[in-house]
């Protein structure tokens, strides 16, 4: 990211959008922080926090995931949650993993009907939306060329 915000001051754009504009010798990336409850290290934690302020100008788009949301986790990031496009909180057991994962108040994840792949899409408003479902057989299927064996 560094190297990217280096890139964008040397030729002088504001952010990844007017940079591509002139030039095509950048990709957009995207990190995927998986199990984000099972990091317990703090340099971790704020280097996502570093991260969530600027990556989106940088042309980085950050996913971080959970199986298992928790009040906890999210009592340190909520400046990381105010950078966050938004939210897709799949079925949840209880109104209160829902509210954690889609804000205060927000209980919708709790109440999706069980069908895989069903989440709520929360972006200021809430859509429910229709997510591609794979098995880990059909995932493993896909990704084994890419994945080193």
């Amino acid at each position: 990211m560094h190297r990217r915000q280096r890139i964008l001051r040397e030729t002088e754009c504001q952010n990844y959008e007017e940079y591509c504009e002139e030039h095509d010798d950048l990709p957009y990336l995207v990190l995927i922080i998986d199990e984000l409850t099972q990091i317990k290290n703090k340099k971790c934690f704020e280097a996502i926090g570093d991260m969530s302020v600027l990556s989106r100008v940088s042309g980085i788009s950050m996913v971080l995931a959970t199986q298992k949301p928790g009040a906890k986790i999210w009592d340190g990031f909520t400046d990381v949650r105010s950078q966050l496009a938004g939210a897709m909180c799949f079925y949840v057991r209880d109104a209160t993993d829902s509210q954690i994962v889609l804000g205060s108040g927000n209980t919708r994840g709790a109440e999706l009907p069980k069908i895989k792949g069903r989440a709520i899409w929360n972006n200021d408003n809430d859509v429910m939306v229709q997510a591609m479902y794979l098995s880990a057989k059909e995932a493993q299927s896909i990704l084994s060329e890419w994945v080193p064996k």
